[in-house]
């Protein structure tokens, strides 16, 4: 009998994707669990290329130190902002180049990490392409007895999976950005820097989804005042 995984490889090279997550602490305020899932399905070197140009930007302008700097949703501040927008600009640019979903639970009884896995398959199973996954490094608790490796057996599309650190991958980064956005937006945050890179984001996924938005505002040049 073939392996279901081998016949879906032989169909299609796999894709690199990306997984974050939100709302893994006991905060009342965050009583659900979310994962976001940011699959590129062309030219994953360029894309990349380009948002890291984003972010040693931000790192130069911020003057921050780039092993410790990371575009995070929560991080967004008025100095920030710019490069937020760049970032929804970049991914409007490429909209034709990859695509995000995300899954959202309330917390349950059960351990954190249990609903995460449980998540993490539902979601990882709702693509139909081969993937091979970066996901931000969780730890798992030394009493649980299944780990990520054990998505590779009951999901055929998995092709493998890795846990890396979000300042490594600014794509990741960028997970983080959309799931957070896409959260946000439904909770009706007062944060007007939040709200409007949320609406953006949303905005955005609605144009890839075909419901006929307009497309974004321009951004402005962030680079402009480096050149002169």
């Amino acid at each position: 009998m073939p392996n279901p995984k081998q016949i879906l490889k032989a169909k299609q090279p796999p894709l690199f994707a990306f997984v974050d997550e939100t709302g893994i602490t006991k905060d009342p305020k965050q009583p659900k669990l979310g994962l976001g899932l940011l699959v590129i399905d062309r030219q994953p070197l360029v894309i990349n290329q380009v948002l890291r140009e984003v972010f040693l930007c931000a790192v130069h302008d911020m003057k921050a130190v780039e092993e410790r700097f990371k575009f995070k949703f929560t991080y967004i501040t008025h100095s920030s902002l710019p490069y937020y927008r760049a970032i929804i600009d970049i991914l409007s640019q490429y909209k034709d180049h990859w695509h995000f979903t995300s899954i959202q639970a309330k917390r349950n009884r059960q351990p954190f990490w249990s609903q995460y896995l449980l998540l993490l398959t539902k979601l990882l199973g709702s693509a139909d392409q081969p993937l091979i996954v970066l996901a931000d490094h969780l730890n798992k608790p030394k009493r649980s007895k299944a780990g990520l490796s054990s998505l590779l057996n009951n999901t055929p599309n998995l092709i493998n999976i890795l846990q890396i650190e979000s300042q490594g991958s600014i794509l990741l980064q960028v997970a983080d950005v959309l799931l957070g956005a896409t959260a946000y937006i439904k909770t009706a945050g007062k944060d007007q820097l939040k709200r409007e890179i949320s609406q953006r984001a949303a905005e955005l996924l609605r144009i890839k989804t075909g419901a006929g938005i307009d497309p974004i505002y321009a951004t402005p040049n962030i680079y402009k005042d480096n050149n002169k």
